[in-house]
């Protein structure tokens, strides 16, 4: 045989397996062990998506109350700020009030 004929043999040789191998890889469906632990990886990530989810939504819900809980804290003193500026006026002559009363209307 010379070299050239040894090469395109290899070469056919090669194509063919390579052509069987693919076939093959395309015709075989998973097998039930492949199947389950492919049920099982899909089960596992969902779970560890839905856990992300809730752990989210828990931060984002405990964000908001704290914010709330803040925002309630500040009406409350100012608030509690404006009923003291107020009683502090009732000591005051009543020329005085009136004054400031139209100062803070401004």
């Amino acid at each position: 045989m010379t070299e050239k004929t040894v090469n395109e043999e290899k070469t056919s040789t090669e194509e063919t397996t390579s052509e069987k191998t693919e076939e093959q890889s395309k015709e075989q469906p998973f097998s039930t062990e492949q199947e389950a632990r492919i049920q099982q990886m899909l089960a596992q990530t969902s779970s560890e998506a839905t856990k992300q989810a809730v752990e989210a939504g828990r931060r984002q819900l405990q964000s908001e109350q704290d914010r709330n809980i803040n925002a309630e804290k500040r009406a409350r003193l100012a608030e509690s700020e404006a009923g003291a500026y107020r009683a502090s006026f009732k000591g005051l002559d009543e020329e005085t009030q009136k004054d400031m009363d139209l100062a803070r209307l401004r």
